[in-house]
């Protein structure tokens, strides 16, 4: 997202991918009104799977030390590593904690001067005229009763800029949707929304 004064948040970043070397970078070095001068107001990183943190590790090894790059907040909500180390209900094992070490390690060592937000539901994030409001965290889903899903765990922020609003589902799971549902019900009504799961077994249709 581009703010009106020119500053980015960004989402995410998806994989590493070998075809698209630095993609990220490039990406948001070609929406940036000034690719000399690129501020990104926040980074919201939804939740510990390679295909949505990874791209953003590349970006950091790459150039986190670049001059004309400033990233003045990192958003996230993560819970103890071992909590992302588990068996799904169909058999398949999960560990995500070295994610979670990997984001840590990122926040402390390659962007110390960032701000690191630990994202909470209810809180809207201001800058200038547009916002970001967090509808979602794994706080939400515990205490659970087993948790055997990272997804149902995603953060779901909602971006406002220029009147028009976009919820960002990342991962969520009916789980999770039903949860947000209960909390927020017509609250949740966006301009734009960004299809959970990347349309694999997304949430609840009425998100």
């Amino acid at each position: 997202f581009v703010l009106p004064d020119g500053r980015l948040i960004v989402q995410d970043g998806g994989s590493r991918y070998g075809a698209k070397p630095d993609y990220m970078y490039k990406a948001i070095k070609e929406v940036a009104p000034d690719p000399d001068n690129i501020i990104i107001a926040a980074w919201f990183i939804s939740h510990p799977h390679s295909d949505h943190q990874r791209g953003f590790t590349e970006f950091a090894a790459n150039h986190a030390k670049d001059p004309e790059i400033t990233v003045e907040r990192i958003v996230a909500n993560y819970i103890n590593r071992d909590m992302y180390q588990y068996v799904r209900d169909d058999g398949t094992k999960e560990s995500n904690g070295g994610l979670v070490d990997e984001l840590r390690r990122i926040v402390k060592e390659d962007f110390p001067k960032a701000q690191f937000v630990k994202a909470h539901t209810g809180q809207v994030y201001n800058f200038g005229t547009s916002s970001v409001e967090v509808l979602y965290t794994v706080e939400d889903y515990l205490p659970a009763e087993k948790f055997n899903y990272v997804n149902s765990a995603s953060l779901v922020i909602r971006v406002t800029v220029d009147n028009t609003s976009v919820m960002l589902l990342a991962d969520t799971t009916h789980v999770s949707g039903k949860i947000m549902e209960d909390m927020f019900g017509t609250h949740l009504k966006s301009d734009m929304v960004q299809l959970a799961h990347h349309g694999m077994a997304p949430s609840n249709a009425s998100l």
